[in-house]
């Protein structure tokens, strides 16, 4: 159609007291507006969160801003898995849940569905034990659930399968006592809590763009939670650890 009328004969003829030339440029102004109009809506919606970010706007405008375009993330840990039950630090050890851990979830998904909560998407780490979580969540809402390799759980390294006793024996003072956890900072092989926050923002840069101005449930682990919680609210992977402790089938709300 823009094609069209950039070549439509210019007809200087008035009909009616109305130059047809006059109602070609009309047309063509319009589209020229409506072109641009859509450019800036998408490159706006593409990149709304890297200027939420770096400029840090407040006030109405920034509240009504987010409002149309960030989506809402909640986020929930996985029901109890076997190596919870057995007191093991799991990391990427791929166990299912327990019977227990079922039953959180289910009897999460039923005061979610009392409460009238509704999600569009739930992403749910690749592991055993937060996947069977958010499908049990998401047949209960029926809620389309999608795996997200990202919120797979920090890799543990040589701790992991070892007794949450033996923290203090592979890292030595290199911890943090957190709300009811002792954090290791580093151990042979293990993500530190740099990358894991990287990752967590990663993730969610990627959720507001992909699912903008929509409702997701994110069901991941205890450390990458944490992390997820500490990019949402602003504050440093250090000050995110010290966060109240995130338990089986909690919800987060952000």
């Amino acid at each position: 159609l823009f094609l069209i009328l950039l070549h439509i004969p210019h007809v200087s003829q008035k009909k009616g007291g109305v130059h047809k030339r006059g109602i070609v440029g009309f047309l063509f102004f319009f589209l020229f507006f409506f072109f641009f109009w859509f450019l800036f809506y998408f490159i706006l919606l593409l990149n709304f969160n890297f200027f939420l970010r770096s400029f840090q706007w407040k006030g109405a405008f920034a509240v009504t801003f987010q409002l149309w375009f960030m989506s809402v993330v909640h986020i929930c840990r996985h029901g109890q898995d076997e190596d919870n039950f057995e007191g093991l630090l799991n990391g990427r050890r791929d166990r299912p849940l327990t019977q227990l851990g079922r039953e959180q979830a289910s009897t999460l998904a039923q005061k979610l569905k009392e409460r009238g909560m509704t999600y569009d998407i739930i992403l749910t780490s690749p592991l055993k034990r937060a996947n069977e979580t958010a499908r049990i969540i998401g047949e209960a809402l029926s809620v389309h659930v999608e795996t997200e390799n990202e919120l797979v759980e920090r890799e543990f390294g040589v701790l992991t399968g070892k007794p949450i006793a033996q923290i203090r024996a592979y890292a030595g003072e290199n911890v943090v006592q957190g709300d009811k956890v002792l954090y290791f900072l580093s151990v042979d092989g293990a993500e530190t809590f740099d990358e894991c926050y990287d990752r967590a923002a990663r993730v969610l840069h990627r959720v507001d763009t992909t699912f903008a101005g929509k409702r997701v449930l994110l069901v991941c682990h205890g450390d990458i939670g944490k992390m997820l919680l500490a990019v949402k609210k602003k504050i440093t992977w250090r000050e995110g650890i010290m966060l109240p402790y995130f338990d089986n089938t909690s919800v987060l709300e952000t």
